[in-house]
């Protein structure tokens, strides 16, 4: 009888993880359907941004000893905030969940090209192997298990489209185990 208390427990809590794991992959879906709607276009100070991101984030940079620097960022800039504050979040945590380094280090930084700014967010992480840089922007496409890394791997497709938005392209350039820079572009406005 013991033994089948126990079979039951298992199985009440794969039941309670997979209906847990659920709900977050259909909110997961439904933020990533709803990126865009109802935004307008706004021009506000991306060291604002910056900070109330820093400071939402606090807990995890502080946990796993981050450093993360800002070099030459725009002042001002005209996009949708919500996005473009989502995009930087997506960005910055997975710099700091896919690293297994003490010290965590991330630098952002932006050049005005061509119409475009071009971002640079630069990590010190575990890298992407070539063949899965190009998939790694899909929605649910994950590398590594759920048991080694959290997540649904919808976070940088919430990125491409984000990025797609604002007119702009993103890509990475990484050498597995030696970090990963992830590059986009979002229109001059």
């Amino acid at each position: 009888m013991n033994l089948q208390s126990n079979e039951a427990d298992k199985i009440i809590k794969t039941v309670i993880d997979s209906s847990f794991r659920m709900k977050e992959l259909i909110q997961a879906i439904l933020n990533h359907s709803l990126l865009g709607e109802s935004n307008d276009l706004e021009s506000f100070s991306l060291t604002k941004l910056f900070s109330n991101l820093f400071q939402d984030i606090s807990s995890l940079i502080k946990q796993r000893n981050a450093i993360v620097t800002l070099n030459s960022i725009p002042e001002k800039i005209i996009v949708y905030k919500a996005n473009i504050y989502l995009l930087f979040k997506n960005l910055i945590t997975n710099a700091i969940k896919f690293n297994k380094s003490s010290t965590p280090t991330i630098k952002i930084s932006c050049v005005e090209t061509e119409g475009y700014y071009h971002f640079l967010v630069k990590d010190n992480g575990i890298g992407i192997d070539n063949k899965n840089q190009d998939k790694i922007f899909n929605i649910f496409h994950r590398l590594h298990p759920r048991k080694e890394y959290d997540g649904v791997g919808i976070g940088l497709a919430n990125c491409r489209k984000i990025v797609e938005m604002h007119n702009g392209k993103i890509w990475v350039e990484s050498k597995e185990g030696l970090g990963s820079n992830f590059n986009f572009t979002i229109e001059i406005l």
